[in-house]
């Protein structure tokens, strides 16, 4: 009876650990965030930290023909900082990296409909970003 007992705990602790790695193993953040604070919305990202390296993703739907106007304001203290956008294909259309207080826009004509991808990435930065999109023009 003892060992039927403990042959269902090692099945609910092997259970439990799975789960968890599925959990966490799901999450589209990586890198390291010492500070991090965030606020998302649908058309926007805003990101405060003391020390941020690896990447934020975001996305936004956009149709084939639509124009879409992306502007963005990073605060850089210290390391680099660069921004992305990529197609629905995962091709670059757009970039800049900074190692400095950096802002401005871009605006582009959507050759594909799909999710287009914001990628941040730092490079053991600190300050923010503040990134926002509008598909609406």
């Amino acid at each position: 009876m003892k060992r039927l007992h403990m042959v269902k705990r090692c099945w609910m602790a092997v259970a439990l650990l799975v789960l968890a790695v599925g959990l966490f193993a799901g999450c589209g953040r990586s890198g390291l965030r010492i500070g991090w604070a965030e606020m998302t919305g649908l058309d926007r990202t805003r990101c405060t930290y003391r020390y941020f390296s690896g990447r934020e993703i975001q996305s936004f739907r956009a149709d084939a023909g639509e124009t879409v106007e992306f502007d963005y304001e990073a605060r850089v203290m210290k390391g680099a900082l660069a921004i992305r956008i990529e197609d629905p294909n995962d091709v670059e259309i757009w970039q800049a990296r900074m190692d400095a207080d950096d802002e401005g826009s871009v605006e582009f004509t959507a050759d594909t409909s799909g999710r287009y991808t914001v990628v941040v990435l730092g490079d053991e930065t600190r300050g923010g970003f503040e990134v926002e999109w509008d598909t609406g023009l």
